[in-house]
């Protein structure tokens, strides 16, 4: 982030090859050239609106998905971790998700020009989805003993902080501007 912020306020000075004097400057021009024209800030504003927290929470998930199936893919499937479809399969999902993560952004941020999810998303989505379908499927019965207690009272805890902080943030508050608007509604109509 620190430096997207940095090239974001860096001042640029656009002068033609021609204008440009010596090999160093001209090879700085030339590789300037095929760098980003801008460099966008992302802010996400995980509190400001409830879609918003849905998205980031839905992103997060999606993203620990593919982070921990290339791991248990490779145990279910033996695979050896410098296995060719293990690299190419780390490649695809890297390559595929940032276009994803920026469809996404234009998708929840700018609903006027982005009016689907974008293919890179969808193409993401299934993926991660197909992955764990395989997983499910492969892994019947390799895990007998029931979660540990501490496993347990961890995924409750997280759980009802992913559902009580919504509730709190934009529930409580919307619950309230909707009382103080039928309430004065009310009053006056008795009076």
């Amino acid at each position: 982030m620190k430096v997207c912020q940095y090239f974001e306020v860096k001042p640029y000075e656009w002068r033609g090859l021609r204008q440009t004097h010596g090999l160093r400057s001209k090879a700085r021009r030339v590789l300037s050239q095929f760098s980003p024209h801008d460099f966008t800030a992302f802010k996400w504003g995980t509190a400001s609106s409830f879609t918003h927290y849905i998205t980031v929470v839905v992103l997060l998930a999606v993203f620990l998905a593919a982070e921990l199936n290339p791991f248990y893919l490779k145990a279910l499937l033996w695979m050896e971790p410098d296995h060719p479809i293990v690299i190419l399969r780390l490649a695809f999902v890297f390559l595929c998700a940032l276009p994803a993560v920026r469809e996404l952004f234009q998708y929840i941020n700018d609903p006027r020009k982005a009016v689907r999810m974008g293919q890179h998303v969808w193409l993401l989505l299934a993926t991660i989805l197909t992955e764990l379908l395989v997983i499910k499927k492969w892994s019947k019965d390799l895990f007998l003993e029931p979660f540990p207690a501490a496993v347990k009272w961890g995924w409750g805890i997280g759980g009802a902080l992913l559902i009580l902080y919504p509730i709190v943030q934009f529930g409580v508050p919307s619950i309230r501007r909707y009382l103080r608007k039928h309430g004065k509604r009310g009053k006056s109509k008795v009076s």
